[in-house]
């Protein structure tokens, strides 16, 4: 079992995963809403189904890792276990956090 100050600096790096992965689908659905509202007609131009495909997929791709993120700090918060590929800034480039669960 984790000690409070062993879960501190997990909970906070699991917390900013999260937040970036918030605002990376943020912005991915901002960006398909703006190539959908670029056709007023409801008809694309050429190349504006493309636009909207690639936009649809950024969105996907960012709300799944929006969903990963958040699923491994409930993880964490609900069960203590720690993402074995969680890293915390250890000098030799290994998962501080291996074999604490």
């Amino acid at each position: 079992m984790l000690s409070p100050e062993d879960r501190v600096p997990i909970e906070s790096v699991l917390r900013s995963t999260v937040e970036a992965a918030r605002e990376k689908h943020k912005r991915a659905k901002h960006e398909l809403q703006l190539a959908v509202d670029d056709i007023p007609s409801g008809i694309p131009a050429a190349d504006g189904g493309a636009r909207i495909h690639a936009a649809a997929n950024s969105e996907r791709y960012a709300s799944r890792g929006y969903y990963v993120a958040m699923k491994r700090l409930y993880d964490f918060l609900m069960d203590g276990k720690v993402p074995e590929d969680l890293n915390l800034g250890g000098s030799d480039g290994r998962t501080a956090a291996k074999g604490m669960t």
